[in-house]
């Protein structure tokens, strides 16, 4: 393995597919691929006197101080790439959402993925 953080080259369904698996608590298509234990501790925050608002290669909403991205629900949490390329998993809304756009700099995505939501559920 080249490196163990990175480089997985993979469409924008495969992603959402990986966003689903974990939105269904390591559930795809009716079977358990994921244990349900290792989801949890994975979404959850960690431990450590470091940031605690990151658990197994996920970057969480809550877990430190104060919220990552503050106009999105509590219980979010992404996978975020290259370039600010990202796979958002909302349990709270039923939701994955998938940026495979390449920006160099800044990019809005909590606004862009706010934006996203309200539109969703127009009545939240």
């Amino acid at each position: 393995m080249f490196v163990g953080s990175s480089y997985l080259y993979a469409s924008a369904r495969d992603w959402a597919k990986l966003g689903l698996l974990m939105l269904n608590e390591g559930k795809f298509n009716g079977e358990q691929l994921l244990p349900n234990d290792w989801v949890n501790k994975a979404t959850s925050p960690n431990n450590s006197d470091n940031e605690k608002a990151y658990g197994f290669q996920f970057w969480l909403n809550n877990g430190d101080e104060h919220l990552r991205w503050p106009s999105l629900p509590e219980d979010a949490y992404a996978m975020m790439g290259n370039r600010k390329q990202s796979v958002m998993v909302i349990p709270s809304e039923n939701t994955v959402l998938v940026r495979l756009g390449w920006t160099k700099g800044d990019y809005p995505m909590e606004q862009n993925y706010r934006a996203i939501l309200d539109t969703l559920q127009p009545n939240n």
